[in-house]
């Protein structure tokens, strides 16, 4: 039988399953709850450690003083005291040891739950986020607050704990001295007061600096995300006086909220010294007047600096409060933002996917089982429409075969219904789970060393791979397949194959390589329904034909849909629906028909095929085909003109990008 030692037992104490609640809560009562809930047991451990060593502490002294007195009188043994005293002071600090460690697991569970709350709902909300909250104070509030929502808990406790301490030891000290415990007594409540005041001054403060301090976030998180276009467009200086002011705020906002941290600093540490010393001076002339003996005297100085660590607490709470407050005030406001989809649907329904689509918004209907293209003046518009059809806001109506998609669970809309856009969002990893996605399976585990050497090479371009358990063979067949669909043998071939390793958002790969990534990642799924956006508006015309031959054959008797103006795409669909600058529908038909009978979807068509024909040389010799305005999809002529690139020059280009 495999023996478990105390230690392991002790640690195993600590482990909990951590389950969310279901749903959120969004009030100050249901976080306490939920955290009181998760951790009540290890609460109950470190409040009954705190109790019995503050009692220890309380008790330290009285035997201190008594040894004295026993010490002074002739003929009396120490043995006893001596002897007392000594497992006293091992069993205070055994106890402390032991409460020190939970005092460390309660503050990173309390962190770790609150953190996972606030996670799990930023997960949920999406865009919906920007919508009430900046990105920097959504940072801030994941990265600060839960830590203060934690400390305040702990910090109850020990106020908590060390009350019945302070209680006995003022009841020692007024049975030895009615005016020396009548001081402590006056005097304890007063300066709480004062401290009390004081923090609700410093309160303000702190919610100021926090809003300025998320500003500042905002502004950092920004100048992350646009680094490369800031650098691009020669923005470092404006961003630089952007910075600079606001931190000048941030400094500014500190220093006006320093008096008053300061004044509390002072006075916390300032007052319990003064009630010491005023204790040992009334203490001493007692002695002198012979009403306390010596030993009774220092019980009284251990009394007084044992009551710091009660007012400590107080302090503490009171400040720790304050801080709390604003941090309960942030986690709430993120906690109650509303996401765009409300997922209560709990069983799937039966879902004909060659159905007809509805947009109720629009009033478009979009059969099913053809491939195809919407196209409008703006492509901001067909855009809107298509990421309707995936059901990202429950504001909009669309439905599949009549039957509302709000009425079905979120997931079996997400399989059912795949919107891609333009460009992957791809994070750090092997190639193909940027492909395959959720059906991936997890690469091995990694030490950090590994990890950031392996994206050390991605980042300076040298090819890495991750290691995998076992890629099936029918995932590596449809991963490759996908790629090969996209034409992306030029992305494979830069990263070293399946196994290659992106760095964070793809960044070792190009422009036109990252769209025929979100391509690939978008064809892998085979959803019933499929709609791309924009799938190859920065490829040259000859990858842009290959492309949509493919897919027009893969997707044969799906239903596709394609935001694009490219005659090439047009070409290839079974239908093209021309809408306004509203978004309602103007005519619908066969690209030929409406190039012929539509004048304004022409005039779209030959801007969107003139602004490819104008596009610059990425490398001089590299040359694509321009559509020949017919029906049928042209194939790369002689009077080619040369590609433009889809990305800054500093990025690699294989040539098949505009």
């Amino acid at each position: 039988m495999k023996k478990i030692s105390v230690t392991s037992r002790y640690v195993n104490f600590f482990s909990r399953s951590q389950q969310l609640p279901d749903p959120l809560p969004t009030t100050a009562g249901g976080i306490w709850r939920y955290l009181y809930k998760e951790s009540w047991q290890i609460l109950a451990l470190y409040l009954v450690l705190t109790l019995l060593q503050g009692i220890g502490f309380a008790l330290i002294p009285k035997l201190l003083g008594t040894l004295l007195d026993d010490a002074l009188t002739p003929g009396v043994s120490l043995r006893g005291t001596v002897t007392g005293l000594v497992l006293l002071c091992l069993i205070t600090s055994l106890v402390g040891s032991w409460r020190t460690l939970n005092y460390t697991a309660l503050m990173v569970m309390h962190e770790a739950l609150v953190m996972r709350m606030l996670l799990s709902k930023t997960s949920q909300l999406g865009s919906a986020m920007k919508r009430d909250i900046s990105l920097g104070d959504a940072v801030a509030t994941t990265g600060d607050d839960p830590e203060n929502l934690g400390l305040w808990m702990v910090s109850l406790c020990n106020l908590l704990a060390y009350v019945p301490a302070m209680i006995l030891v003022i009841y020692l000290m007024l049975a030895q001295s009615l005016s020396l415990g009548l001081t402590i007594l006056v005097a304890l409540p007063i300066i709480t007061v004062l401290i009390s005041w004081i923090s609700k001054l410093i309160e303000k403060r702190i919610r100021t600096i926090r809003e300025e301090n998320g500003e500042l976030t905002n502004v950092a998180t920004d100048a992350v995300v646009g680094l490369r276009i800031l650098r691009g467009i020669g923005g470092e200086n404006a961003f630089n006086e952007r910075y600079r002011a606001q931190s000048q705020r941030v400094k500014q906002v500190g220093i006006e909220a320093a008096p008053s941290q300061a004044a509390l600093a002072v006075f916390s540490e300032a007052a319990p010294t003064l009630l010491t010393a005023a204790v040992v001076a009334l203490g001493a002339q007692q002695v002198l007047s012979g009403q306390l003996q010596p030993g009774q005297l220092l019980t009284f100085f251990g009394y007084t600096s044992f009551l710091l660590l009660p007012m400590r607490a107080i302090t503490e709470l009171v400040v720790v409060n304050a801080f709390t407050r604003v941090s309960m005030r942030k986690v709430l406001r993120l906690l109650n933002i509303q996401p765009h989809v409300n997922d209560q649907a709990s069983q799937p329904l039966e879902l004909n996917p060659l159905g007809a689509l509805h947009d109720s918004a629009s009033g478009i209907t979009i059969a099913g089982g053809k491939l195809t293209a919407l196209v409008a003046p703006s492509p901001e518009v067909s855009a809107a429409l298509a990421m309707r059809l995936g059901r990202f806001d429950d504001a909009d109506t669309v439905t599949l075969d009549g039957v509302d998609l709000r009425s079905l669970p979120l997931d079996q809309v997400r399989r059912t219904v795949v919107v891609s856009p333009t460009t992957a969002q791809a994070f750090a990893g092997p190639l193909y789970q940027a492909v395959l996605g959720n059906d991936a399976p997890k690469p091995q585990a990694q030490d950090t060393l590994e990890l950031v050497a392996q994206q050390g090479y991605a980042n300076s371009g040298v090819i890495a791979t991750s290691p995998v358990a076992d890629l099936p063979s029918e995932l590596e067949a449809r991963s490759q397949q996908a790629l090969d669909l996209a034409h992306s043998d030029d992305l494979v071939d830069s990263v070293g194959g399946l196994y290659g390793l992106l760095n964070e958002k793809a960044r070792n790969i190009s422009g036109g390589q990252r769209q025929r990534l979100a391509l690939a990642r978008a064809l892998a799924t085979d959803a019933p329904v499929l709609v791309l956006l924009e799938p190859t508006s920065a490829l040259d015309s000859h990858t842009e034909n290959n492309i949509a031959a493919d897919l027009a054959a893969e997707r044969a008797g799906r239903t596709t849909v394609i935001t694009t103006a490219s005659p090439l795409i047009l070409g290839r669909c079974d239908e093209v629906i021309f809408i306004d600058d509203d978004g309602a529908e103007v005519a619908r038909g066969t690209h030929h028909q409406l190039r012929q009978q539509v004048p304004a979807y022409r005039a779209v068509v030959e801007r969107a095929q003139g602004i490819q024909s104008a596009q610059p040389a990425t490398q001089p010799g590299t040359q694509a085909a321009v559509a020949a305005p017919s029906s049928e999809p042209a194939a790369p002529s002689e009077a080619a003109v040369e590609s433009a690139p889809g990305e800054p020059a500093s990025e690699p280009n294989h040539g098949q990008e505009r």
